[in-house]
C-alpha cells in the first residue's frame, strides 16, 4: 500500500520514505497527539506506535498514549474468538471524544 501511494519502493528512493514518515517530522511545537494501538495488530506493528511516543517525548511533546493488550488491528471490543462485539463500540471511545473536545477548545482559544 506504501509503495503504491508514494509510487516507489523503500529500496529505490529511501529519501521519499524518510520525507514521508512522521519519525522524520517531529518538532518540538506538534499539536497535541492521541495514540491508541492494540498489542495484537497485525497489520502494523505495535513497536511503531512506541517508537513514535518514544521520539516524540524526547523532543518534548507529551502525548497520550494507549495501548489495548490482545486487541488487533481493529480498536473495538472483540469476543474470545476475536470477532467484534456487538453493539460496537470503539476502544478508549471516551478518551478520544474528551481529548478532541479539549484540543479543539484549545485551539479556539489560542486561534
Amino acid at each position: 500500500m506504501t509503495q503504491t501511494f508514494l509510487r516507489t519502493g523503500p529500496g529505490e528512493n529511501s529519501e521519499v520514505y524518510r520525507l514521508a514518515s512522521p519519525m522524520g517530522n517531529l518538532h518540538e511545537r506538534m499539536p497535541p497527539l492521541w495514540i491508541a494501538h492494540g498489542s495484537e495488530d497485525s497489520v502494523v506493528p505495535v513497536s511503531q506506535s512506541r517508537e513514535m511516543v518514544a521520539a516524540l517525548r524526547k523532543t518534548g511533546c507529551d502525548p497520550i498514549y494507549h495501548e489495548a493488550r490482545g486487541i488487533g488491528h481493529t480498536m473495538c471490543e472483540c469476543d474470545p474468538d476475536g470477532l467484534p462485539m456487538e453493539p460496537w463500540q470503539l476502544l478508549f471511545e471516551p478518551d478520544l471524544l474528551r481529548f478532541i473536545k479539549n484540543a479543539v477548545n484549545e485551539e479556539t482559544s489560542t486561534g
